[in-house]
């Protein structure tokens, strides 16, 4: 299923984890009351001391581009943006990164779901990068072939591909994607080798569809904090 996604990166400028997820999950709330908010997750990276990669990944969920844009001008999100300007989230959190993605396809692998070991989180391997130089197709391809490589090295619960939302039809077709892959505890990858190579394997026709430019923005591994769904 398609849905428009906008991410919100944020860094802590004090350090003061708790207070930040308390106000996080206050601001949420508050954005909830948009009714064409379908979800929400919020990710705390766990990875990566000196990584590009924020502190935390929020991800919003919208069945629609058309009804993010009604959203971005609604009462609702002015009110929050007040709270946030006003008060702590002004000298406590710093964003760090705004993109929009059209979620492209959510893979589930195998019957069975690998849980994490008791006490221990699932992993979110998140990767931001951009890709320039082939159709939309042709790149939604080649990235489907790494993921399809990087589930035949580790244990990959899930995987979810967000591409740039305005590239249908274009050739060639630029701009960041955002893809995430589930790992259960026992098969975190540690952060200096990540399940996800940008590099993919089997029949000659899928490596030719690389990209021309393959920039990573950012890649770090995260825990989810929290899920807010209607």
């Amino acid at each position: 299923m398609q849905a428009y996604i906008k991410m919100v990166g944020s860094n802590s400028l004090d350090g003061d984890h708790a207070t930040l997820f308390r106000w996080y999950c206050d601001h949420v709330n508050m954005l909830m009351h948009y009714p064409e908010l379908m979800r929400a997750n919020l990710f705390r990276r766990l990875s990566g001391e000196e990584s590009a990669a924020p502190d935390y990944v929020c991800l919003y969920e919208f069945p629609t581009a058309g009804d993010f844009l009604d959203y971005s001008g609604s009462d609702v999100r002015k009110a929050a943006s007040r709270v946030r300007e006003d008060g702590w989230g002004d000298r406590g959190i710093k964003v760090v990164q705004r993109s929009e993605y059209m979620r492209h396809s959510c893979r589930e692998f195998g019957q069975v779901r690998t849980e994490p070991a008791p006490g221990l989180p699932l992993v979110y391997e998140l990767h931001c990068l951009q890709l320039e130089g082939n159709s939309c197709m042709d790149t939604l391809r080649w990235v489907d072939a790494c993921v399809q490589g990087a589930r035949e090295r580790h244990l990959v619960n899930a995987a979810w591909l967000n591409r740039p939302e305005n590239i249908d039809g274009k050739a060639p077709a630029s701009g960041e994607w955002l893809v995430m892959l589930e790992h259960p505890s026992a098969g975190k990858p540690a952060a200096s080798a990540p399940a996800l190579r940008w590099e993919a394997g089997g029949a000659d026709d899928i490596q030719a569809l690389a990209p021309r430019v393959r920039k990573m923005r950012w890649m770090a591994n995260y825990e989810e904090i929290c899920r807010w769904q209607r």
